[in-house]
């Protein structure tokens, strides 16, 4: 089994299992079939004669510090009533009726070797290779769903998606309290993170916490349970396993014993504030609210920040074509995020900042700072003027029907109307 160096120990990796959902009206392929796509993305496929059910192995060869990595491939019949009702709030009405019409599903089962999230990359371009005519995606231990076409965008880049897209994160209503939970993390060598005892008022701060803290612990690890960690400028965290937490935590309605499933019982972190004052020692993340509401800097890895700024460059092309056509349409916005140098810095530090856009002319763009700046002296909030594309991190658009970044945006024609999507 593999397993995952971690400040916290030795963790055993789950497998990660992903269906791709073929067209109700298209004949599976056969084992041959499956054999010679994967062969022509440089697969080495073992052939199994006689499995009813087109199960293959593939392997893709270890390369300079890429591993080894296997895959179990098979073709399976969805049954009426087995597909999942989960995520489908980011499909539209076509994209969720041709899921739901879908007869048969490609599995593609591996255990994660090396570097967790190319890993997940390396996985949808197996499923986008063995399956290119997909119509959606089942991430199983995520326990998401997504269109075929994030799928075949995903798996045309060579750049790995954005690192949240290897978990979930659930949240239980317990009547005036929330109990925040992910799926995915387990696969990827860690534990899966929770929170406790969260106000309503408090669920997008604290969502947005669980999303930079699991993005951190994939690529770091996990620290040691119990012991005091920073996230962010002044911001302090520490995790306890969920059974203690329940214990540390007085009052929890949401996330007790009797609230969990099977599925629900694993290993996994609670994050922690460290209490100020007398008494416990640890209170809930909501004790954060007010200082997440004052947007502090969290962290960010650099594998992260420069995973981000390789596909923003690679897809800028996609989002300047849509600025041209929909750049002047009410309720649309359109944001670059530029990496400046700080003052003083000699080791190549930049603080990113947020541009809404006005236009684009070669390598420029014409913008102003939505952002005050905290070390850039240079810039101002609300300063508009031409910039230059080169330090480009991110970009962002903003419209009716949600929000679409360089990991979305190839997914976009025109925006589809707030009735189209399921809630």
């Amino acid at each position: 089994m593999t397993r995952e160096q971690t400040r916290g120990g030795f963790r055993p990796r789950k497998p990660s299992t992903l269906v791709g959902y073929l067209p109700g009206d298209v004949s599976p392929p056969s084992a041959s079939e499956l054999a010679e796509r994967l062969e022509a993305a440089g697969l080495a496929v073992d052939r199994r004669r006689g499995d009813a059910t087109r199960a293959l192995r593939a392997r893709a060869p270890a390369s300079g510090t890429t591993p080894e990595r296997v895959y179990e491939l098979s073709v399976q019949p969805l049954p009426p009533g087995a597909h999942p009702d989960l995520g489908f709030a980011r499909l539209t009405q076509p994209q969720y009726a041709a899921m739901r019409a879908s007869r048969f599903g490609v599995v593609v089962r591996t255990r994660f070797a090396g570097e967790p999230l190319a890993a997940f990359h390396a996985q949808l371009q197996v499923l986008a290779a063995a399956a290119p005519e997909l119509v959606g995606l089942e991430d199983v231990d995520g326990w998401a769903v997504r269109p075929g076409a994030w799928v075949l965008a995903a798996a045309a880049t060579e750049v790995p998606p954005v690192p949240t897209s290897l978990f979930t994160i659930h949240v239980v209503d317990g009547g005036g309290q929330l109990w925040f939970h992910t799926h995915g993390l387990r696969r990827c060598g860690t534990v899966e993170l929770e929170a406790l005892r969260v106000r309503c008022e408090d669920g997008a701060h604290v969502g947005g916490l669980l999303n930079t803290v699991a993005s951190l612990f994939v690529e770091w690890g996990l620290p040691p349970a119990g012991e005091p960690f920073l996230v962010g400028e002044d911001v302090e965290l520490g995790w306890l396993p969920w059974r203690f937490a329940l214990v540390a935590l007085r009052g929890v309605e949401a996330g007790t014993l009797a609230d969990r499933d099977e599925a629900h019982r694993a290993p996994s972190a609670v994050l922690v504030v460290p209490a100020r004052a007398r008494g416990p020692r640890w209170t809930d993340v909501g004790a954060l609210a007010p200082a997440l509401a004052d947007d502090p800097i969290l962290y960010r890895s650099t594998m992260e920040t420069e995973r981000a700024a390789l596909l923003a460059r690679e897809r800028l092309p996609a989002f300047r074509a849509l600025h041209a056509r929909l750049g002047e349409r009410e309720g649309h916005r359109f944001l670059v995020k530029l990496g400046w140098p700080v003052d003083g810095a000699t080791d190549g530090t930049r603080e990113h900042l947020w541009f809404e856009v006005h236009g684009f002319a070669g390598d420029r763009v014409d913008a102003t700072c939505v952002n005050a700046p905290y070390a850039v002296s240079s810039l101002a909030e609300g300063r508009r003027g031409w910039f230059p594309l080169a330090p480009l991190s991110d970009f962002s658009l903003v419209t009716p029907a949600g929000e679409y970044g360089p990991d979305t945006v190839a997914l976009l024609d025109v925006p589809p109307p707030r009735a189209e999507v399921l809630s």
